[in-house]
């Protein structure tokens, strides 16, 4: 062995005392036969190259390749994270790579150094590596702050500690404590709205921030909040007629989530009314200063603090009346006609003549006008008679008629009316409008009466079946058809048009609408079968007529008499107020 090509390079640590002694061994060893052990030759590992770092969680993950040796086994590794922004260093220590030096600093730059160690000693440190930055998914920010809308929560809130990576958004949660429905959004930045929720229910909402790492956790739930909005339309209001006022009655509609302050009704007139209205607290409300006779509906609507809400549905239609008024008019009075346009005024009314000796064909029907003095008698040819401050507009007594008018109404002006002929056929004089007819249609039953809206524009026909057919603004509240046992009469409306009563010839009478089911004539009192019905001006009441006169009253239609025991020469056609 050639001792002189051993060299121990720069690096050795050895002393040539430790040197020469060495050589001295393997002279001797030479000597005798044995070579040395070659662990005596053995130095420190060399340097590792620079590692490559893994950022994690507050954690560095550092790989490197094993150096050499320096002639004898690595038993350990170490690696050294720094800081150069103020992190928490590191160490980590372990048998093979890599090496997790956990603990560090999120978003704080690191570089490491890895050293090797075997029996003789650590290797110096490797060359730094390149820098990384540790990070994690962001902290969970503070408590929110909350304001309520309608159906939503405005959160608002502080962006939290990032990790160490950058936020790219926030996730925002509302859950009720009491059955609202629950809301998520998302959004980049402060405020996020969560929408869809419940008014009047109880939220509590939460925020979380996320980022390439995933999200954090969430905020603490923030204080209470209940959303809401004006209140929800009152249902359809009930509504009682006064002395130039209107009773207007109603339910609490859902107030929004807030608490409603006082509510408003306003009651309009479809004939030429003046209008008003009424607030409070409460139902119901009395709107005043309206005008007497005239038709109105009337709504409602609430308030909260947070403005006006929907208006209801207009109620049924209603007429203010003076009860002095109508105690002097014809709710103390009626008259009826007979077949051959005899007339009888019964309480306080007056009769002001008849067509009894005049009129060639049968007459069926007769009306008032407004004030009462005045009326209209009509026969089968369509021809018109009128008595008292009733004008004559105009008959159909000149035309040649398809089937034979049944009856007739009058305008509330008393400037016009109506003819109905027994296939539904309209015939209008005066201010009195065609709003439509049955003449068209082929009917189950002939026609046999007629009653018109008190705004006047609009009227229903009555078949003898029961049949009701509406025109203009007459609305449909029900038919007798399949329900009357004997044939139809005639038919009367309530004051404000919301209903009316069909009569049967059996005395039967059947309401519909706001009308109240006050009665029928009994069969075994009727000598001859009702011919006619006519309601009170307050549509309160209504009187029956038989055939022979028989006068049956209900609701506030009092009793005048009748004519016993006058001998008719032809039967009763009809009842007017």
């Amino acid at each position: 062995m050639n001792l002189s090509s051993f060299s121990p390079g720069a690096r050795s640590r050895r002393t040539p005392a430790r040197v020469a002694r060495s050589g001295a061994v393997c002279v001797a060893a030479l000597l005798v036969g044995v070579i040395a052990a070659p662990a005596a030759w053995a130095l420190p590992p060399a340097v590792p190259a620079p590692p490559s770092v893994l950022a994690g969680n507050a954690t560095l993950t550092v790989s490197f390749v094993p150096p050499f040796d320096g002639g004898s086994p690595i038993t350990s590794y170490g690696a050294s994270c720094g800081s150069s922004d103020g992190g928490v260093a590191g160490l980590a220590s372990g048998p093979s790579s890599p090496l997790v030096v956990g603990s560090v600093s999120n978003g704080k730059s690191y570089t490491c150094t890895v050293t090797a160690n075997n029996v003789d000693g650590p290797s110096l440190p490797s060359a730094a590596s390149a820098a990384v930055t540790p990070s994690g998914a962001p902290d969970a920010p503070a408590q929110p702050a909350v304001a309520a809308g309608n159906g939503r929560v405005t959160v608002s809130f502080l962006a939290p500690f990032d990790g160490g990576s950058a936020i790219t958004g926030f996730g925002v949660s509302c859950v009720s404590s009491d059955g609202g429905v629950p809301g998520l959004a998302a959004g980049v930045a402060s405020p996020v709205d969560v929408v869809g929720l419940s008014n009047g229910k109880s939220y509590t909402c939460q925020v979380l921030a996320r980022n390439a790492n995933g999200p954090g956790p969430a905020s603490p739930a923030s204080p209470a909040v209940v959303p809401n909005a004006v209140p929800s339309a009152p249902a359809r209001p009930g509504v009682v007629a006064g002395n130039g006022q209107v009773q207007v009655s109603f339910g609490a509609p859902f107030n929004g989530g807030r608490a409603i302050t006082g509510y408003t009704a306003a009651c309009g007139s479809s004939d030429g009314g003046g209008s008003g209205s009424a607030s409070g607290s409460r139902s119901p409300l009395t709107v005043t200063g309206l005008t007497n006779d005239r038709a109105y509906t009337c709504d409602v609507f609430a308030r909260n603090a947070n403005g006006a809400g929907g208006r209801s549905a207009p109620s049924a239609r209603v007429v203010p009346v003076d009860p002095v008024s109508v105690r002097a008019r014809a709710a103390h009075g009626f008259r009826m006609v007979a077949g051959d346009g005899g007339v009888f005024a019964f309480g306080n009314v007056a009769n002001y003549g008849s067509a009894a000796g005049i009129a060639t064909n049968l007459v069926v029907g007769m009306t008032a006008t407004r004030d009462d003095a005045g009326y209209w008698l009509v026969a089968t040819d369509g021809g018109i008679f009128s008595f008292g401050n009733a004008r004559f507009y105009g008959s159909t007594g000149a035309m040649r008629l398809n089937q034979p008018v049944v009856g007739m109404a009058a305008t509330p002006t008393g400037r016009g009316y109506w003819l109905v002929a027994s296939d539904g056929g309209i015939f209008s004089f005066g201010d009195a409008r065609f709003f439509g007819s049955t003449g068209a249609i082929r009917l189950n039953q002939p026609i046999v009466g007629m009653s018109t809206t008190p705004t006047g524009r609009g009227y229903w026909l009555v078949a003898s079946d029961g049949g009701i057919f509406s025109f203009g603004d007459a609305r449909f509240h029900g038919s007798a058809a399949n329900v009357a046992r004997s044939r139809i009469a005639g038919m009367a409306t309530t004051a404000g048009g919301g209903g009316y009563w069909v009569a049967a010839a059996d005395g039967s009478v059947y309401p519909f609408g706001d009308a109240p089911h006050l009665g029928g004539a009994p069969a075994s009192r009727l000598r001859l079968e009702v011919r006619g019905i006519a309601s009170t001006l307050s549509g309160r009441g209504y009187w029956l007529v038989a055939g022979d006169g028989g006068i049956f009253s209900f609701g506030d239609a009092p009793y005048f008499g009748w004519p016993a025991p006058l001998v008719l020469a032809r039967t009763i056609r009809g009842v007017s107020r």
